[in-house]
C-alpha cells in the first residue's frame, strides 16, 4: 500500500490538476514536447556502450546472472526502468542514469556469488583483495584517462581565432557574417 503513495497517488496529481483547472491539453502537449526531445531507447543504449561499454557488459551480464539466482530484487528495479524507457520513445542518454544503481549492485553481488564458488584453499580473502584490487585499478585508471583528456581546447582555439579575426575585419571596416554555434556567436554579444 506505500508502494502506491509515491509510485501512482503522486505522479497523478499533476494530470488531475491541469484536468480540473481546464488545461489538460497545455498539460499534454507540454508533456509530449518534453519527450520528443531525445531519441530512441537504442539509440541512448549505443551511446552509453560507448561511453562507459565495461559498466554496461558488466551490468547486463550481473542482470542475467541475477535472473538466474532468482534475485528479484535487482530484477523489479531494472526491467520497470527498462519498459518505461521503450514507452516513452524518446530519451536522451542520461536518462539511463536510473539503471546504474542495479548495474552496481548486480556487479558486486555476481562478483562475490563468483568469488564465494570457487575454492581457494583457504586464500579466499586473499582472491577477494584482489579483485577489488584489480576492479580499484581499472576504475582510477580509466577515470583518470577520461579526466586528462582534453576535449575542450579545439574550442579555446577556434574561439582565440575568431575574435582575432574579428578583430583585424572590423579594424579594416569590412562587413562580415557570421555563422556558428551558439557557443562562439555568445562570445560578440
Amino acid at each position: 500500500g506505500l508502494w502506491f503513495i509515491p509510485v501512482i497517488i503522486i505522479p497523478s496529481l499533476w494530470p488531475i490538476q491541469a484536468t480540473l483547472s481546464g488545461d489538460f491539453g497545455n498539460w499534454l502537449q507540454g508533456v509530449l514536447d518534453q519527450t520528443n526531445r531525445g531519441s530512441p531507447l537504442i539509440y541512448s543504449i549505443n551511446t552509453f556502450i560507448r561511453i562507459d561499454p565495461v559498466m554496461f557488459i558488466l551490468g547486463f551480464a550481473a542482470l542475467v546472472y541475477s535472473s538466474i539466482r532468482k534475485d528479484h530484487f535487482l530484477l523489479v528495479w531494472s526491467i520497470p526502468v527498462f519498459i518505461f524507457l521503450t514507452v516513452v520513445g524518446s530519451i536522451s542518454s542520461f536518462h539511463l542514469l536510473l539503471l546504474l544503481p542495479p548495474f552496481c549492485i548486480a556487479v558486486g553481488n555476481m562478483i562475490n556469488g563468483i568469488v564465494n564458488r570457487i575454492k581457494f584453499n583457504g586464500h579466499k580473502k586473499i582472491v577477494q583483495w584482489a579483485v577489488v584490487s584489480i576492479l580499484v585499478i581499472f576504475g582510477l585508471v580509466s577515470t583518470i584517462m577520461i579526466i586528462t583528456i582534453n576535449v575542450t581546447s579545439p574550442q579555446f582555439e577556434t574561439a582565440a581565432f575568431l575574435l582575432t579575426y574579428i578583430e583585424d575585419v572590423s579594424h579594416k571596416r569590412e562587413k562580415i557574417g557570421l555563422i556558428a554555434s551558439p557557443i562562439y556567436t555568445r562570445l560578440f554579444d
